[in-house]
């Protein structure tokens, strides 16, 4: 193969010179790989002198045959080169199911949208995953719960929690004032699966930080659930705000310590910082950066 395209290249050039620059390889290098060529087929190819060079007949039809044969070889390489610089693969995503709901599952969409040779499988799982334990490329949680030991990618706004109930609910329990007064109500509770004890209700004003463990008969591994429960006025929730928005506008709930919840870390694409990234990944990397602009 190497001596046609060495032949091809000589005529295409003109000269055993261009050929070799072409090629980068040395004139000697051309003409040794013609003389091979010429032996093998047992026909003079080539008529050259030190300053001409003309095709005899038998060169004249083998070019004329090679020339496109070549052609389109080059051009089958070309687009398989191609296709090493379009992201393509499969990714394995673990989100946090709200983070799913409201963020990655569009942000997904829009990624294979743009990529079609691209494949995503989008877990939602409130479990605290270990990524390469379960063969993910990367998981989705916010900021206050990623190990430093990660990588992490802002992907959403800022994480703006929310204590809230029925109108119903504080009309016969008195909206709190201070977030101790909390302990008094019935709070619906939020464990994630791997962990012993629920989640802690977080509040902050000015320098005063407080973490509350609050009081309440139920406890769910799901925050579409405790929104449902609160929206039932049943108990009052510690929300996210994107989670409840439109309940919220609508006054079908009412918040409370507004000025105790101030904007927080959001949530992140986070990843081993040891680990490879692949053409796909980093196509999605660049893709979530840019959507949360």
């Amino acid at each position: 193969m190497t001596e046609l395209q060495t032949f091809v290249s000589i005529v295409r050039a003109g000269s055993f010179r261009a050929a070799s620059v072409e090629l980068d390889v040395s004139p000697p290098a051309v003409s040794l790989s013609l003389k091979q060529l010429e032996d093998r087929l047992g026909l003079k190819l080539i008529n050259r002198s030190t300053r001409t060079m003309s095709l005899t007949e038998a060169g004249a039809r083998l070019y004329e045959e090679l020339a496109p044969a070549l052609s389109n070889m080059d051009r089958a390489v070309k687009n398989i080169a191609d296709l090493r610089d379009r992201p393509a693969g499969t990714l394995r995503i673990v989100s946090s199911r709200l983070a799913a709901r409201l963020y990655v599952a569009q942000m997904v969409h829009g990624f294979v949208d743009r990529y079609p040779e691209m494949k995503v499988e989008l877990w939602a799982d409130d479990s605290l995953t270990d990524l390469s334990e379960e063969n993910f490329d990367a998981g989705v949680r916010l900021g206050a719960i990623v190990d430093d030991r990660m990588v992490a990618i802002p992907i959403g706004p800022k994480a703006r929690f929310v204590v809230v109930a029925t109108p119903e609910y504080w009309q016969d329990h008195p909206r709190p004032s201070h977030p101790r007064e909390l302990l008094a109500h019935e709070c619906v509770k939020f464990r994630f699966p791997t962990s012993r004890r629920p989640y802690r209700w977080i509040f902050r004003r000015g320098n005063e930080d407080l973490s509350i463990e609050v009081n309440g008969s139920t406890t769910v591994n799901d925050m579409d659930v405790a929104a449902t429960l609160v929206l039932r006025g049943l108990c009052v929730g510690y929300l996210l705000y994107d989670q409840v928005a439109e309940e919220i506008e609508s006054g079908r709930l009412v918040t409370a310590l507004e000025s105790w919840l101030p904007p927080r870390a959001g949530h992140y694409l986070y990843y081993p910082s040891n680990r490879l990234v692949s053409r796909g990944f980093q196509a999605f990397k660049d893709f979530a950066r840019e959507a949360a602009i």
